[in-house]
C-alpha cells in the first residue's frame, strides 16, 4: 500500500480473506452508500509524513540543527529545531522549525522543507473532496463532513478529524462568501484560519487566552507573533 499512495505500483484492488478460506464470502458495502445497506467498510490511509505519536523513531541531536528524526516504519526524516520561548500558566510563546524530507521542494522564506510551528494550514484535496489540515512537520489530518446547516444567511459545515483525535473543524460563510474556519481541539484548544487557510489566532479556551499570528503581505511566511500582553 505505500507503494501506492506513493504512485510506485498500480492499485488493483486487494483481498480479505480469513485463514481457514471455506469458499464462501461476505459483501460489504462502501461506508458512504445509502444507510438501508449493510454492512458498511471503511478503509483509510495514513499520510506517510511527519512525526506521530503512535509510530516509533530514530533520533539524533546534531546541535544548532536541531534533532533528526527518522521513522521507523517510512524511512521519513524530520527535523525539529526550537528557537525560542516565553513560558507562562496562560499560553507559552515559542517559535520552533520543522524540516520534512516530503516537503523539501518548498521554500516559504526558511529554506527549502523548512516550516515553523505556526504553519498550520487547512487546505483542499480535490483528488479525494476533503478538507485537510498540513501540520509544520509534513503530516497531513483529513477531515470528513458530519453535518451542514443554514441559520440567518449563514452556512454552516461541520467536519470531524479521521485520525480518531475528535479534533473538530467549523468552516462558516455569509451568502457563499468565508466568514471563518476554526478548528477545535478536545484539550479545549481553538485554531483560527482566514479565508486562504492560514493560521491567524490560537486560543486556549479555559482562560481565553490568545496568540495572534501575522504574515508578510499574502504569503505563507510569518511577520511576527504576539499575545494579549504584548510579548
Amino acid at each position: 500500500m505505500k507503494e501506492w499512495q506513493a504512485g510506485l505500483s498500480p492499485n488493483y484492488g486487494f483481498t480479505l480473506a480469513a485463514d481457514d478460506l471455506t469458499g464462501e464470502y461476505k459483501g460489504f458495502y462502501q461506508y458512504d452508500n445509502s444507510p438501508a445497506y449493510r454492512p458498511i467498510i471503511r478503509i483509510g490511509f495514513e499520510n506517510p509524513s511527519g512525526l506521530k505519536d503512535y509510530w516509533t523513531y530514530t533520533s539524533q541531536d546534531i546541535g544548532q540543527v536541531g534533532t533528526g528524526y527518522i521513522s521507523d516504519y517510512t524511512g521519513n526524516l524530520t527535523f525539529v529545531r526550537n528557537e525560542y520561548q516565553v513560558k507562562n500558566e496562560y499560553l507559552p510563546l515559542s517559535l520552533s522549525f520543522y524540516f520534512n524530507n516530503a516537503t523539501r521542494t518548498t521554500n516559504i522564506g526558511y529554506g527549502n522543507g523548512w516550516k515553523s510551528n505556526y504553519h498550520m494550514k487547512i487546505e483542499y484535496d480535490s483528488s479525494v473532496n476533503s478538507y485537510f489540515m498540513s501540520k509544520p512537520d509534513g503530516g497531513r489530518i483529513y477531515f470528513i463532513e458530519k453535518d451542514n446547516y443554514s441559520s440567518d444567511g449563514y452556512d454552516y459545515f461541520n467536519y470531524i478529524a479521521e485520525d480518531g483525535s475528535r479534533m473538530k473543524l467549523e468552516m462558516v460563510y455569509y451568502n457563499w462568501y468565508h466568514s471563518s474556519t476554526t478548528l477545535k481541539t478536545t484539550n479545549h484548544m481553538a485554531y483560527n484560519f482566514d479565508s486562504s487557510g492560514r493560521l491567524t489566532q490560537i486560543t486556549n479556551e479555559k482562560n481565553y487566552h490568545k496568540l495572534f499570528v501575522y504574515y508578510v503581505g499574502t504569503t505563507d511566511r510569518l511577520h511576527y507573533v504576539s499575545d494579549m500582553v504584548g510579548n
